[in-house]
Parts: structure tokens; C-alpha cells; sequence
């Protein structure tokens, strides 16, 4: 039914046009117009540019049966130099070993190749079964895709069940993980202040810089940002923070950052000791977060994605993955832990987005398993209580230099949304 060949170039097409939010995803409709033939896109609106696709195989149906979201914007793609299997060009999709390597191929995009091919399939059955592909902006852009969807879509339809693209190995998971978007602040004293500003007017300017790369890796240690803070335990105490900048997303892994210091003039109480305190401090409360994710974890729970100085002090954006399955009054719990954690090295912490996870409260699936991605779950989870997340890939090869997914993965899972399509209620409770 499927192919390696239809599903390669399928992928080859989609993978090579650019959906990242600077770009946006006006002119993706074409791709899949030309990939997929037999479907007939629409595009329900525009915000900036960023497009949400969709088809429905009976449109005069008002219920639902199936709803597949697939989100299509890609992050950063870091130095790319890195990207060694693409020869240094992450649009350059190209096949090695059996797996296909681009941006966007470990998560983004990639979904929409088997989901769409199945639909293709599913089509020519004569069946009166609602089934409906969308893909928009995701993670990268606040799930600006399926709030979109939701308020001018599905506010008129009934939604029986809707299946989310995630790196699943071709399983279906019933659950998925949570975000806590936070900014940590560190005031500068007083006498820092001072002597940023006496510096800036000195002629004969003093000071050393080191521009931290992101090299690949999943841990938190591989961050730039981080290496900048943990730097910091090997600086004198004495020693002034002149510049620090680094990453363009929250959500994204930085590329570089940027550190410079002066220590023409040591003094007592300065940032670099915070920031000895601060690396130690996140390193623990990633170990302690990621053990509780049970049998299957990330490779790493908190993440640094923006940091840079101001005249008034440092500040960093970032995100704590929260585990499928707690509570709010447990997640409540633990950001008072974090905070407090924060404040004892100097610190001063609030929250700016949250996304809940997610788990389907059926009886059978309570201790099925849980992906560990953040998905739309949370912003659907209002007209449906019957998610399940499905796709190609492993979870925690994206968002990293030669990100793949193995060709075969890819013709698998083409098959089990076919099986999906045809059988919307296949492992539901009964």
C-alpha cells in the first residue's frame, strides 16, 4: 500500500521548504498541494504569516470522527557548520543509511507525510467517516495553530477524537508532558551599577570576551547558557559582568552566547558568585525533575533558551518540562520549590506561560505510556477529552544539528494511521 520511494519523496518536498516563524508558512499550501494530489487543502486564515492547512473528507458532516494536528514550524537550526549530513544546509533533505536527514525531520513537518498519504488512501473507501488533517505554527509560536483551529474550526463541530503528531516510534501514547515558561531575574547590586557605568566612559577599556557554540548534545550542560553560568565558578569573585547575550527563543536551543568581563576592579558581593550558586542550583533541579518521569525521561527537564543584561541586572527565559499526569496542585507545589530554590542563590523567578500536561482519564489507559514532548493537547483538551498522541521518530532527536527519521519509521506509521482512519475508535474504551 505504501511505499519507500512514494514516502522519501513525499518528505524530500515537504522538508525542503521553510516553515520556521521568520519565514512563515504562507506558501507551504503549495508543497502540499503538489505532494498530495488527491487532497484538497484549504486554508482556514492567516495570522502574519503563519497558515493553518487543513482538509476534511466529509465537510457536510457537523461531527468529527478523527482529527490529526501536525505542527509545521521548525526552530532554530544552530551553527550550520554542524549539519554534516546535509552537506552544512538543514533544507538540503538528503537520505543516509536508510534514514532521511533535514530540519524538521525528528518532529516538524515530517508528520504530515504519512498522515496525508494514509488520507489519500483512506479516500478511496467508501466510507462516511469525518476524518480531518490540519498542521499549523506549534510549540515554536505559543501552539498558535491550534488556538486558531479551535476558535474558528471546531467551536462548531463536534470532535469525537483527535490524534496529535509527536515522536511516538509509531505507538500510540495517551498522554503527554507539561511547560512551565519562567523569566529568572538577578538584580545588580549597587556597586556594579556603578562601575558598568564608570567602565562605558573610560577610555582605555579594559575587559575580556568569550563567545560560548552549542556543539549538539541533549543535556543540560550542552547549553551555551549554561556553560556561561557554570563558567562563572572558575571567575574571582571580584569580577564585573560587562555583557551577556544569548539566544533569540525561549523555547529554542541557542546558538551562541556572548560573555564578557572586566576585572580591573574587584569588589565584593558581584554577580559571578550568583551565577557559581545558579549553575549548581539548575543542575539539581534538572536531575530531581527528570527522575520524576518515571520509566521513560528526557534527556534533560529544564531548559535556557534567551539570556542578556540590562542596566538593572541579568535575565534568562526558559522552560521546565512537567511530567504527563500532575496535578495542579502538585505543579503549584513544585514552582514554590523552585522559587524559593531561586531566591536562596540570589535570584527572583515568575511564571510567563503555562501549558498543563496532558493524560486521557480513559480506565485503561491511566498507566499507558506518556510522550514526552510538550503537544497541543492542553489547547484542544477544551472540545475533547479523547487525545492520543501518534508519529514517527524518537523522542528527543529534534532541535538538534542532522535531526532524522528513519525511512522505514516513515512507512509504518503511514500504515497505522490507514488502520486509524478506517477505525477511528481502535483502542478506545469500550
Amino acid at each position: 500500500m505504501f511505499n519507500s520511494d512514494q514516502v522519501l519523496n513525499a518528505s524530500r518536498a515537504v522538508l525542503s521548504a521553510e516553515t520556521s516563524r521568520r519565514s512563515g508558512s504562507a506558501d507551504f499550501i503549495k508543497i502540499l498541494k503538489k505532494s498530495f494530489p488527491g487532497i484538497n487543502w484549504r486554508a482556514l486564515s492567516v495570522h502574519g504569516e503563519n497558515t493553518v492547512f487543513y482538509f476534511e473528507s466529509k465537510p457536510e458532516n457537523k461531527k468529527i470522527d478523527l482529527l490529526c494536528y501536525t505542527n509545521i514550524d521548525t526552530g532554530n537550526p544552530s551553527h550550520l557548520s554542524l549539519w554534516t549530513k546535509t552537506d552544512f544546509d538543514p533544507l538540503a533533505v538528503t537520505l543516509n543509511k536508510g534514514a532521511i536527514f533535514g530540519l524538521g525531520a525528528a518532529h516538524e513537518k515530517i508528520s504530515i507525510v504519512p498522515q496525508a498519504l494514509a488520507m489519500e488512501e483512506f479516500l478511496k473507501k467508501n466510507s462516511d467517516l469525518n476524518i480531518v488533517l490540519a498542521a499549523g505554527f506549534g510549540r515554536e509560536s505559543k501552539m498558535r495553530g491550534a488556538k486558531r483551529l479551535l476558535l474558528e474550526f471546531l467551536k462548531n463541530k463536534e470532535t469525537e477524537k483527535i490524534c496529535i503528531a509527536s515522536p511516538t516510534e509509531g505507538e500510540v501514547f495517551y498522554g503527554s508532558a507539561g511547560r512551565l515558561k519562567t523569566k529568572v531575574f538577578f538584580p545588580f547590586s549597587k556597586k556594579e551599577k556603578e562601575l558598568r557605568a564608570e567602565h562605558d566612559l573610560k577610555e582605555n577599556i579594559s575587559s575580556q570576551s568569550k563567545i560560548y557554540s552549542f556543539l549538539g548534545g541533549e543535556k543540560l550542560e550542552s547549553n551555551t547558557i549554561h556553560k556561561v553560568i557554570s563558567s562563572c565558578k572558575n571567575l574571582p569573585i571580584g569580577t564585573l559582568i560587562l555583557d551577556l547575550d544569548g539566544g533569540a527563543s525561549t523555547v529554542t536551543e541557542p546558538e551562541t552566547t556572548y560573555f564578557e568581563v572586566d576585572f580591573a576592579t574587584p569588589f565584593e558581593d558581584s554577580m559571578v558568585s550568583k551565577f557559581e550558586n545558579f549553575g549548581e542550583l539548575l543542575l539539581k533541579l534538572d536531575a530531581e525533575m527528570v527522575s520524576k518521569f518515571g520509566e521513560h525521561k528526557p534527556s534533560k527537564a529544564l531548559h535556557i533558551g534567551r539570556a542578556f543584561d540590562s542596566e538593572e541586572g541579568v535575565t534568562f527565559f526558559g522552560y521546565n518540562l512537567i511530567p504527563a499526569g500532575t496535578t495542579r496542585g502538585e505543579l503549584d507545589t513544585w514552582f514554590e520549590q523552585f522559587k524559593s530554590a531561586v531566591q536562596s542563590v540570589g535570584g527572583e523567578v515568575m511564571i510567563t506561560d503555562a501549558k498543563t500536561p496532558y493524560i486521557n482519564q480513559s480506565a485503561d489507559h491511566k498507566n499507558s505510556k506518556a510522550c514526552l514532548n510538550v503537544t497541543e493537547a492542553s489547547v484542544f483538551e477544551k472540545v475533547c477529552k479523547n487525545i492520543i498522541i501518534l508519529g514517527p521518530g524518537k523522542v528527543g532527536a529534534s532541535k538538534q544539528p542532522n535531526e532524522s527519521v528513519v525511512l522505514s519509521d516513515l512507512v509504518d506509521v503511514s500504515r497505522v494511521y490507514y488502520d486509524l482512519f478506517c477505525d477511528p475508535k481502535k483502542g478506545d474504551v469500550k
